[in-house]
């Protein structure tokens, strides 16, 4: 049994039956009056692809890495891609690419999913997370 459960880019990855299972199996490993944190999965997805955000560009010795992350509907779902590149005096050395499907779900049934799993919403510490609380008897 634990007081805190913490999923940080886990749930948005989780189709629906599986996030379903997910509250149930985070809801019977948590105490009453346990909490649960994570980031909220995409409320809907996009009308088409869109630039999502960089990270980097980060030096190391001579190379400089780097990433640009797009999204876009596919098939019902988010395809989140991120482009990796190694660059050394502005030539590409290398470039990587991994994608991720991400399952979006409106707050009203997410917060329904995690009530059918004996999980009440609370407030968050911040406002990029949802919190949720095992309540106690």
């Amino acid at each position: 049994m634990a007081d805190l459960a913490v999923a940080s880019n886990v749930i948005a990855c989780l189709d629906p039956p599986t996030r379903r299972a997910t509250w149930k199996a985070i809801s019977a490993a948590l105490l009453p009056g346990g909490l649960l944190l994570f980031d909220p999965p995409p409320a809907g997805l996009p009308d088409g692809c869109e630039a999502a955000g960089r990270l980097g560009p980060v030096r190391v010795g001579p190379d400089l890495y780097s990433a640009d992350v797009t999204r876009r509907p596919h098939r019902g779902v988010l395809r989140v891609v991120f482009t990796y590149r190694v660059e050394r005096a502005q030539e590409l050395l290398r470039e990587a690419r991994e994608a991720f499907d991400m399952w979006p779900v409106p707050p009203e049934q997410l917060a329904e999913e995690l009530d059918a799993a004996g999980l009440r919403v609370v407030r968050a510490p911040g406002s990029d997370l949802v919190a949720a609380r095992r309540p106690a008897p």
